[in-house]
């Protein structure tokens, strides 16, 4: 039997002579302030949702995904024409369910339930489900509708204002997020070779979010957010990853190994051989110009079909190579079959 101080001593959390830490009773403080007499904090137990990794292994995952940031800082800029930083600011575990209550939120790393996870999405927003062979399962990736807009306002030309609309994604829209997706699904790639090497692919882009849900279920995944910021908008790119993908590379993830598995060239050669690769790829209007020559307005009107044009040039002179309307090549002209080609003979200053 407890006495009436040994029940007031339980209700209020106090310890006990054995020096152990007494739960507290609803209404009272919360037991994860709790200290006992030597010292140790009492660390509540969720046993709905306890944690799947270590925080080592959260360490790991944190790791990699910051080098995924810095890959996209490289790869993103080119493709939107226009300054990006994304960066992973925190790590943290939970269930979704508690996570979402919170919202907003700064964006992190966290663990949780899928379902809890995409409450209160905006109807605007594209998910992207991405394979992860020979992984099992889906990954979701989408980014928050401000973001999005701001990319189609690039993508299309324009000049972001900062006004954000729920209005339904265009099957245009829809598309040039989709190219968006691809190039960060390269670079998933390259920061996952880190732990193992899978072959990423895009299976399949909606914004319908039950559909996400009945094809993810319930189960729980680790959230990777990243933060974007874009023409004075902030917002984040989440990635949610579920349990069974990371569960066969679980004995993987450590910190040291992935730190140790970086290549021997520095990130700025790096980011170099990525950026100068990327460039390769860009489409340039190319222009051999023949020569030049000055008119009277009287005679460019008068110009009929069989009339002769003398140009500011000899048969003998070299030609200009013109690339985005700037010379850069002296050339003599030639042909090869029905083509008119252009022999580069040196390079302009």
């Amino acid at each position: 039997m407890l006495n009436q101080d040994e029940i007031d001593a339980l209700i209020s959390g106090e310890v006990g002579e054995d020096g152990v830490a007494v739960a507290t009773a609803p209404g009272s403080t919360d037991i994860s302030k709790q200290v006992s007499s030597k010292g140790k904090s009492i660390q509540p137990f969720n046993f709905w949702s306890p944690d799947r990794f270590s925080q080592e292994q959260m360490r790991a995952i944190s790791i990699m995904h910051e080098d995924l940031a810095e890959r996209l800082s490289t790869s993103l800029p080119p493709f939107l024409r226009a300054n990006l930083k994304p960066r992973l600011v925190h790590a943290e575990q939970g269930r979704l369910h508690d996570m979402m209550e919170e919202l907003p939120r700064v964006v992190h790393t966290e663990q949780g339930r899928l379902h809890d996870l995409m409450m209160g999405q905006d109807p605007s927003q594209l998910f992207h489900m991405i394979t992860m062979d020979p992984l099992p399962g889906l990954i979701i990736m989408s980014i928050t509708p401000n973001i999005n807009n701001v990319i189609l306002e690039l993508r299309l030309g324009g000049k972001s204002e900062g006004i954000h609309t729920q209005e339904a994604l265009t099957k245009i829209d829809q598309m040039l997020l989709v190219d968006f997706a691809k190039v960060v699904i390269h670079d998933i790639k390259e920061s996952w070779k880190k732990l193992t090497d899978v072959e990423p692919e895009l299976e399949d882009s909606t914004n319908n979010t039950h559909w996400i849900q009945m094809t993810m279920g319930n189960e729980r995944v680790l959230l990777i957010s990243i933060e974007l910021r874009l023409h004075e908008e902030t917002g984040a790119m989440n990635i949610y990853i579920p349990f069974k993908m990371l569960k066969p590379v679980a004995p993987l993830l450590r910190p040291q190994s992935l730190l140790s598995s970086k290549s021997a060239k520095s990130e700025k050669v790096v980011q170099k051989e990525t950026s100068i690769d990327r460039l390769s790829k860009v489409h340039l209007p190319v222009r051999l110009v023949l020569g030049n020559a000055t008119m009277r307005l009287g005679d460019l009107a008068n110009l009929s079909p069989g009339d002769v044009i003398p140009l500011e040039r000899f048969l003998d002179d070299q030609l200009t190579v013109q690339i985005v309307n700037r010379t850069r090549f002296l050339a003599h002209a030639g042909r090869v079959g029905k083509r008119i080609i252009a022999q580069i003979v040196s390079i302009v200053d």
